[in-house]
């Protein structure tokens, strides 16, 4: 594989091992972003790279590290795999995946078509299969954490903000003040209280953004973040149009506002996904 066509804009300085930084992408919450090409066979990879001390905040390389212990005990298509990480001097790394496309908002903002939805919801459902029963929660599922690779499959991304599960109680143990973690238009109602996440928080998410993709817009909208959140925590899951009514009651269960009503997991939801017909299948993602 080679990597895309670039504009000429010169080699950054920064040398990594095994790797060939090609352009500067995003400056981004943790450090900076590269397009970078491994240098064994030219894959192309997205690095992050985070500059240690000056104005880095320590839970920035905490998450930066976290990513890359979370990852190593996850191998699926639809979650994001990480290539590489280190420390050089005094930057550390990570090396992964790189999605020519960018993420799901590209295809927002209209409803998609029933077959391409429904393939969207399987793919995401099996990425949080496979994240849970590693014993991880997402915590910021999110178009924008939802990559699109060039066959049209989706990728869950960025895992900045995850945490592992407590054993004993299946729910990530909340920091010592509370904390809201996510993005706020796909926040759980628990999250939006600074409670505990678990994998429900995560189905729950999934529900919002199934709804997006239904209608084109977002279940709840507000003037505020406080209204916002209040209506994650209080408002019923909004009614599908007539044509769509086959997947209200998933909607529904997905979007329950409190976690024991919502699906026990992805399995049970991929179920309901198989028995779910899927007018106007197409080959292959849709």
């Amino acid at each position: 594989m080679t990597a895309p066509p670039l504009a000429p804009c010169g080699e950054p300085a920064l040398r990594l091992p095994g790797l060939r930084l090609l352009r500067h992408v995003a400056a981004a919450s943790l450090g900076d972003v590269y397009l970078a090409v491994r240098e064994s066979d030219g894959l192309p990879l997205a690095v992050k790279v985070l500059q240690l001390g000056g104005r880095t905040r320590p839970v920035h390389l905490e998450r930066l590290l976290r990513e890359h212990a979370l990852l190593a005990a996850v191998d699926h298509p639809n979650v994001i795999r990480i290539h590489a990480a280190g420390r050089v001097e005094d930057r550390a790394w990570l090396a992964r995946e790189y999605f020519e496309r960018g993420d799901l908002r590209c295809e927002l903002g209209r409803a998609l078509a029933p077959h391409r939805v429904h393939a969207l919801a399987i793919q995401l459902a099996r990425a949080l299969q496979a994240i849970h029963a590693a014993g991880i929660v997402h915590g910021d599922l999110a178009p924008q954490n939802v990559m699109l690779r060039s066959d049209g499959s989706v990728v869950l991304s960025d895992f900045g903000i995850a945490r592992p599960l407590d054993g004993d109680c299946g729910v990530v143990v909340p920091a010592a003040a509370p904390e809201r973690i996510g993005t706020p238009f796909y926040l759980s109602p628990e999250q939006a209280r600074g409670e505990a996440v678990r994998p429900a928080s995560d189905l729950y998410s999934l529900g919002v953004m199934l709804h997006e993709m239904l209608t084109g817009a977002r279940p709840f909208q507000a003037d505020s973040l406080e209204l916002l959140l209040a209506r994650h925590q209080t408002a019923p899951a909004p009614r599908l149009p007539a044509s769509q009514s086959e997947w209200q009651p998933i909607l529904d269960r997905l979007m329950a506002k409190q976690p024991p009503d919502r699906y026990p997991g992805a399995t049970a939801l991929l179920a309901d996904l198989a028995r779910l017909a899927q007018p106007s299948a197409q080959p292959g993602w849709g």
